[in-house]
């Protein structure tokens, strides 16, 4: 190998791993009036920083971990499994999701098939599993939505958004919209698919939102 060769290809793995690196970590699920740094349903890369007034309160859920913090006031910066909370307070409870799928899920979402994706997904070609049978889904925009079960036809749901809306949330509890424990579904819109499995010991738990969330 050249010393040319040796250079691009040196250049690629760190582009790479800065790709891979910046992949989110956490999700924000509830914010008070006033935080100005962060939007609910963003998701969040290692070392993001929110400030946070004495009376404005903050939700993270991580994905890896699986962890849902209530923080009230300081400033918040995002680690790889939780927050690092200086000058407020902090609750941290463990919840069930998939962990590393669901960061490869949300880095699709958010990168729209950039390379840190694609090269993690290489090594990791199971299914996202949610943990809860009427999930939330975080679309990149409004239009027609189908979510079909795969190998039972007559199990079909078909939505229609307004198709102006950009980056939805659909939550498919306030559809009564149930799915089955144990099946694998496919979800449709805006061109794009996932697949998914519904854990075969789920059930509706509203609290437990990175448990339900499917980002497309």
């Amino acid at each position: 190998m050249n010393i040319k060769t040796y250079l691009s290809y040196f250049s690629f793995l760190v582009l790479l791993s800065n790709l891979c690196i910046a992949a989110p970590v956490a999700m924000v699920e509830h914010l008070s009036d006033g935080v100005a740094d962060v939007q609910l349903l963003d998701f969040l890369e290692p070392g993001r920083v929110v400030k946070l007034g004495e009376k404005e309160a903050l939700s993270l859920g991580y994905l890896n971990s699986c962890i849902r913090e209530k923080i009230n006031g300081g400033i918040v910066t995002v680690g790889e499994n939780q927050s690092v909370v200086d000058g407020g307070d902090v609750e941290r409870e463990k919840l069930q999701c998939d962990g590393v799928r669901l960061i490869l899920a949300a880095n699709e979402a958010m990168h729209s098939g950039a390379m840190a994706f694609r090269a993690l997904k290489k090594n990791n070609n199971a299914k996202l599993t949610v943990h809860d049978t009427s999930p939330i889904l975080i679309l990149p925009k409004g239009g027609k939505v189908v979510i079909k079960r795969i190998g039972q036809e007559k199990e079909r749901h078909k939505l229609m958004l307004d198709a102006n809306d950009s980056r939805v949330m659909l939550d498919l509890a306030k559809e009564a919209i149930s799915l089955t424990p144990g099946a694998t579904y496919m979800l449709s819109s805006s061109g794009k698919t996932l697949v998914f499995d519904i854990a075969k010991n789920a059930i509706h738990n509203p609290k437990n939102i990175v448990g339900r969330v499917i980002p497309l």
